[in-house]
């Protein structure tokens, strides 16, 4: 057990500081993008579209540091086990992290288009809006989750390659 904790914690390490690192290049480009927007005086709406950089990123992440971070903690005689077991802890956390982050992104573009010209009747645009008319905040947040998850999942699979 205290193996796994070790795992896990090296894992969650690295991912929080690869995570704000994305985090914080994607918010000051799209707090750019937003500035042209407004500078540029034309009745245009704004959305980041986080969820689908974090999905990418996720995409990216789990298959550039699967086979280093595998590597490393076998290096220190973990068991292929331990470290399964913490690569699943570490993406379920990211996909939570994420999709969090991605909600709280979605509500924030949709006040800001309402701020800016109300072109979109609720303020909320994301791709569970596609399938059901006004989905509530919490089906959205467990329909990224579930997304982020089976991407991580698809990724790792294609990464233990």
């Amino acid at each position: 057990m205290k193996r796994l904790n070790k795992c896990i914690n090296f894992q969650l390490k690295s991912m929080i500081k690869s995570t704000l690192y994305f985090m914080i290049v994607y918010f000051l480009v799209s707090a750019a993008l937003f500035s042209l927007s407004i500078s540029d005086g034309a009745n245009s709406s704004f959305h980041s579209g986080f969820y689908i950089g974090s999905a990418i990123y996720v995409f990216i992440y789990v298959i550039a540091s699967y086979k280093e971070n595998y590597n490393y903690l076998l290096m220190f005689s973990n068991s292929r086990k331990n470290i399964f077991l913490s690569s699943v802890v570490t993406i379920a956390a990211m996909s939570v992290f994420l999709s969090f982050v991605s909600v709280i992104s979605i509500k924030l573009d949709g006040l800001v288009s309402k701020l800016l010209n109300n072109t979109i009747p609720d303020g909320d645009l994301h791709i569970l809006s596609i399938l059901y008319k006004d989905p509530n905040i919490a089906s959205v947040f467990l329909w990224l989750t579930t997304f982020f998850i089976a991407i991580c999942s698809f990724s790792l699979l294609y990464s233990a390659l």
